[in-house]
């Protein structure tokens, strides 16, 4: 999952899914045989975000936001490579322009190494956004779960 300040519109946490078409968003849904789906279309006529708080996605991206304030040498010793599938890597525009624009990204994953690597660059945060990432993607994994189940 890469997170980069520059990548998060700023509009990112007030998404909000437009009603399954064509079921009516004051009505009640219902889909025969099928408890799943219509559970999770009711949950999301309701909530933002699939039932994910947008105050939680505020918080693991204000918390993102002090990886890319570490100094560049920090970095340089987490940088992503052909060894290293995770880690700060720098995201080039478009060439074709006379100015290629240059973005920065942090590649996560739930790896061991990335902890140590991390916890030795940033001691003081890694672990809390560390958690922080792991439930944001254990909520978005069970909201799959259920559009995948209710397709099937």
């Amino acid at each position: 999952m890469a997170v980069s300040p520059e990548s998060m519109p700023e509009n990112f946490m007030d998404f909000r899914a437009p009603p399954p078409s064509p079921i009516a968003s004051g009505r009640r849904s219902s889909v025969t045989n099928d408890e799943v789906l219509t559970e999770f279309l009711e949950h999301s006529l309701r909530l933002v975000n699939f039932g994910i708080p947008g105050e939680f996605i505020r918080s693991v991206s204000a918390t993102a936001a002090g990886i890319f304030q570490l100094p560049p040498e920090k970095k340089e010793a987490v940088s992503r490579s052909l060894e290293r599938p995770y880690g700060f890597e720098e995201v080039h525009g478009d060439h074709q322009e006379a100015e290629s624009e240059v973005s920065e990204d942090f590649v996560w994953c739930k790896d061991e190494s990335l902890t140590v690597d991390m916890e030795g660059i940033w001691p003081t945060g890694y672990s809390n956004f560390s958690q922080k990432m792991e439930t944001l993607s254990s909520d978005i994994e069970h909201v799959a779960r259920n559009i995948l189940q209710s397709s099937a």
